[in-house]
């Protein structure tokens, strides 16, 4: 596994810890425009996933989104979705393996210790990556879809 592959699944796990402390304090949505993005993001009880998240990346079941961030570029698209179940990492883990490789995706990298497990995949132009991290009997799972647009 490449450095910066461990890099990104740590900083993943990271902001993924700090979304889980602090996600039921956090409410409402925020739009941004600048010279390379424009996007969205919604945080709070009622956040729903959003029209244009592709069909074909599953989304856990049994646990509730906390939040979204849809960023649109030049390039492509990355749409951050953010979801907190009691579930445990192992059940987590094997729904995302069975789900994505069902839809087509390749399975590219796992990480995993005892209170979080990083799953990176591809299919196409399509990458995800699923972090889940347990803290304070919560699992917080954050989904990360990158699209990008055929040159």
């Amino acid at each position: 596994m490449s450095k910066k592959l461990l890099a990104l699944m740590i900083l993943g796990a990271l902001v993924l810890a700090g979304c889980n402390q602090n996600a039921s304090e956090k409410k409402g949505s925020i739009e941004y425009k600048n010279d390379k993005s424009e996007g969205r993001v919604e945080m709070g009880e009622n956040v729903k996933l959003p029209d244009d998240f592709p069909e074909d990346v599953p989304v856990y079941k049994n646990a509730k989104i906390k939040g979204t961030n849809i960023s649109k570029m030049d390039n492509g698209e990355l749409m951050v979705i953010t979801l907190q179940t009691d579930d445990n990492l192992q059940n987590i883990k094997k729904f995302y393996k069975d789900e994505l490789v069902k839809n087509g995706f390749g399975i590219e990298n796992e990480f995993e210790t005892d209170k979080s497990v990083t799953l990176t995949s591809r299919k196409g132009s399509t990458t995800v990556i699923v972090s889940a991290i347990t803290q304070n009997g919560q699992t917080t799972i954050g989904t990360n879809v990158t699209i990008k647009k055929e040159q």
